[in-house]
């Protein structure tokens, strides 16, 4: 592959990192898996190109490393985001079905709450 095509390449894997970062930031995590099977072939295409690479051809893949690198530092912020919110969504359930009070002796107790009933009024 000549250089123009090396950099075409470079130029598709670039655009499609930052539509994949786009996608990050409005929460389209099902778009987003869907964006790595291209992403994956261009690069992959892109790596055997660049095998036979000049050293200035490899310099110019900073912005694409660049990219990547911002990419999954925000796939990993965002996963830790689900993670912290499913763990406070539990907290909140289990704080529903449960109360935890403490007895005169000062022993922990769990008054659960069963699940609710209307009263019947006459």
């Amino acid at each position: 592959m000549n250089l123009f095509g090396k950099r075409r390449k470079g130029a598709a894997l670039l655009r499609q990192l930052d539509r994949q970062r786009d996608l990050i930031l409005r929460g389209k995590f099902v778009e987003t898996a869907k964006q790595s099977d291209p992403l994956g072939r261009l690069a992959e295409e892109l790596e055997r190109a660049l095998r036979t690479a000049s050293a200035e051809d490899a310099r110019q893949l900073e912005p694409i490393r660049a990219a990547a690198e911002r990419n999954l530092a925000l796939l990993d912020a965002s996963r830790n985001g689900v993670a912290a919110a499913q763990r406070k969504l539990s907290a909140i359930t289990a704080q529903r079905q449960s109360l935890n009070t403490y007895t005169m002796s000062g022993k922990r107790q769990v008054l659960s709450s069963g699940s609710p009933r209307l009263e019947k009024r006459s």
